[in-house]
């Protein structure tokens, strides 16, 4: 199995574990709210996943040294993930009127 189909099998697994971890809450959802999430959820990956894959290969070219190179892929890295995270949350609590994201429990 290559990576990129590896990739795609966790994702989905991810996704099937949060609609049945979460169903209560995507039941209070709308048909359209559901397909609205999922399409953000999808269009997150692809966008986020798509500025970390080729800004890393962008700053491996210019990297002078290795462990230059791997602290600031790091740092752009989290950065990327962050704000993919930060984007998705906004978008999916204005689909679903404040249900999503979901609460953590603090306990």
């Amino acid at each position: 199995m290559d990576r990129m189909t590896f990739i795609i099998a966790v994702l989905l697994v991810y996704m099937i574990y949060i609609s049945f971890k979460h169903r209560e809450t995507f039941r209070k959802l709308s048909l359209l709210q559901n397909i609205g999430v999922l399409i953000t959820f999808l269009a997150s990956i692809a966008i986020f996943g798509s500025l970390f894959y080729f800004g890393v290969n962008y700053l491996s070219d210019l990297s002078p040294g290795w462990f230059v190179g791997l602290v600031v892929k790091i740092v752009y890295a989290f950065f990327v993930m962050i704000s993919g995270v930060i984007a998705f949350s906004a978008v999916a609590y204005k689909i679903s009127d404040g249900l999503l994201p979901v609460k953590r429990n603090q306990e």
